[in-house]
């Protein structure tokens, strides 16, 4: 929010891991943070503030912020996050190569693909439900199905 528009802006999150990416949801006011440690992390923002610190291994968070997941399922950093058009799906993105589709209602990994390309992964883009496009070391990018 603008400095001086007189709402609340958001507590801000402090990670033990130099965050790489983040990503909105479209339709509820959640961030997801790909982190160098390979960790991406899932919070719901509240403007509300105020309140104590509360230290969790992935972050210190004030209280107005939920961290709702915290999820390991790359070997390296997590370089780029995306949510589907409808917000179900986070796809995810990593320098070890691989690339996931977590389901952001249970948390679960439904997604992965192991090495598909032959650089780490910096960037990707959702064209569509089922057509996605990545951004590559060399600069190489891939279009998937």
């Amino acid at each position: 929010m603008a400095e001086g528009s007189g709402g609340a802006a958001p507590c801000d999150l402090v990670f033990e891991a130099q965050p790489l990416d983040l990503a909105f949801h479209p339709v509820r006011d959640v961030v997801a943070t790909g982190l160098m440690s390979g960790e991406v992390c899932i919070h719901e923002y509240k403007a509300d503030g105020g309140g104590e610190d509360e230290v969790t291994a992935a972050a210190t968070v004030t209280t107005g912020n939920v961290l709702l997941c915290k999820l390991r399922h790359h070997e390296e950093s997590c370089r780029a996050l995306e949510f589907s058009a409808d917000g179900r799906y986070l796809f995810t993105s990593s320098a070890d190569a691989s690339l996931a589709a977590v389901d952001t209602e249970t948390g679960q990994v439904t997604y992965r693909e192991l090495n598909p390309p032959a650089h780490a992964v910096n960037a990707r883009a959702a064209l569509s439900e089922t057509v996605g496009a990545t951004g590559e070391g060399e600069r190489l990018g891939k279009t998937m199905d």
